[in-house]
């Protein structure tokens, strides 16, 4: 399993291993144990911390990075600051930078697809740039 919908954490909604999920095998001589992750919030959290997306103040980026680490540990059952401390490099995107894909037509008339990209129950949905 490389991703997983997150249900016990009001501010997550989805953990990735982009690691396993794209299958990246590290060089049989290298001595890294080096992992990726995407971390997705939930929609709710990310109206709460908005912010211009070409230019994250530090501050701003700081606070959401330490409540949705501080969120995971707290959803996986972590001891405080054991996810903060693991962590090399970040990338942080706010909601609201991409265009959502809300027009997807499928071509299988037998599916009964409602034409949308989105998953109302976790409150998941892909959009595109």
């Amino acid at each position: 399993v490389y991703t997983v919908m997150i249900k016990n954490e009001p501010s997550l909604r989805l953990l990735s291993c982009n690691t396993l999920k794209h299958h990246h095998n590290q060089n049989q001589n290298s001595k890294s144990n080096y992992e990726v992750y995407t971390l997705l919030s939930s929609p709710k959290f990310g109206k709460q911390f908005k912010g211009p997306q070409e230019n994250l103040p530090l501050e701003l980026t700081e606070k959401v990075v330490m409540k949705m680490m501080g969120a995971l540990e707290h959803s996986l059952a972590l001891k405080e600051g054991s996810v903060v401390e693991t962590v090399v490099d970040l990338k942080l995107q706010l909601w609201g930078a991409a265009v959502p894909m809300n027009t997807w037509t499928s071509t299988d008339k037998k599916s009964g697809a409602d034409g949308f990209v989105y998953d109302a129950t976790y409150g998941v949905g892909a959009a595109g740039d």
